[in-house]
Order: structure tokens, then C-alpha cells, then sequence
């Protein structure tokens, strides 16, 4: 049961669940973690099962170690009864081991544009040392909720574009129907 107001979208590893490798071919990828819709052009992409983790194949509804967020068509279809036209599901496909296609039901999720919602002081935040607007690392993740509008249940924060947050709201939605599904409280969160 959700006790933050926002939490952060994230994965874990569980034994027998495989392990995906990050969407491939993605073209300017680095739209993806600056919500910039992708739809256009987007192509055949496909996530891999890793090599590295061979027993491990068991398919789930969040993709561990995809470096985005993958989710099944399960999952998809619960996300947009909440996100609406607000985020975008870029179709992928899961190819096993050998090479051959596991499912074709899996989605990138892609919030469109961006909240300035973080609390920069209340936060300290270390700024990238390249891209001066975007957050490194910070203390704490501390998001005012009055910068965040009403009808947004899956954002990108300015400041950490990378970074998928959900309402509490959404969280308890979903809550423990999905596997792989993992959240972490966004005071809990320090960053990359």
C-alpha cells in the first residue's frame, strides 16, 4: 500500500525472470529519456534475452535490465486506462536465446515532455557537469506536488528526464497484479 505522494519506476532481478538487454535498433535513443515521442519512424526494435543470464527466461511484465522501461501488453493496457494520451507504447519484440521471437506483446514506455516539479534546494542536487539542467545525484528526491498537474499519473521530471515517476495513486492501481513491477519512493532516491 502506497505511503509517498510519487515513486519512482523501477525493476528487479528475480531468478528464472529473464534479463533483456536494451531496445535495439533505437535511433536518437536519448529522445526516449527526454519524453520526445518516438512514434514516428520508430521501426522493428527488439529486446534480447541476455546472454549472460541463459536460465533465465521466465517472461514477466516489467523487463529487468532493459536500461528502459518494457512492460507486456498485460501491463500496457492498465497503464493507458490511467495515462491516456499522455504517455506513448512503442511496440517491441522479445527474442529468446536462440535468436527467435518470444513475444511480440511488449511496449517501451515513453511519458511525453516533461514536469518541473523537483524541489532543487529541498533536493540538493549535483548538476551533470555537461548537461548543466540535469541532475546527477542529489540527497534526497523531493518532488512539490502543487508543480505536478492533477490529471499527470506518469511523468519525467525536468531536472531527471531518465527517470519515470508515478502518482501513488497509479501505484496502488496496479498494485501487486504485475510481475517484476517494483516502485521506490522518490525521497529514497539519490539518482543515476
Amino acid at each position: 500500500m502506497p505511503t509517498a505522494e510519487f515513486y519512482i519506476w523501477r525493476s528487479h532481478y528475480e531468478e528464472g525472470k529473464f534479463v533483456g538487454t536494451a531496445p535495439k535498433p533505437v535511433t536518437k535513443g536519448f529522445e526516449l529519456k527526454r519524453g520526445i515521442s518516438r512514434a514516428k519512424g520508430w521501426g522493428k526494435v527488439a529486446v534480447h534475452m541476455n546472454e549472460e543470464y541463459p536460465k533465465d527466461i521466465e517472461l514477466t511484465d516489467n523487463v529487468f535490465g532493459a536500461s528502459m522501461v518494457v512492460v507486456s501488453g498485460k501491463l500496457k493496457k492498465a497503464l493507458e486506462a490511467e495515462t491516456g494520451d499522455k504517455v506513448e507504447y512503442l511496440p517491441v519484440e522479445i527474442v529468446n536465446h536462440k535468436g527467435k521471437p518470444a513475444a511480440k506483446d511488449y511496449f517501451v514506455v515513453n511519458p511525453l515532455g516533461t514536469v518541473d516539479c523537483v524541489d532543487v534546494k529541498a533536493s540538493r542536487i549535483e548538476w551533470n557537469e555537461f548537461k548543466k539542467d540535469m541532475m546527477d545525484t542529489c540527497k534526497q528526491f523531493v518532488i512539490d506536488a502543487d508543480r505536478v498537474p492533477k490529471s499527470i499519473v506518469l511523468f519525467r521530471p525536468a531536472t531527471a528526464p531518465y527517470a519515470i515517476v508515478a502518482r501513488a495513486s497509479l501505484v496502488k492501481k496496479l498494485g501487486s497484479r504485475f510481475e517484476g513491477l517494483e516502485f521506490q519512493e522518490s525521497l529514497e532516491y539519490t539518482g543515476i
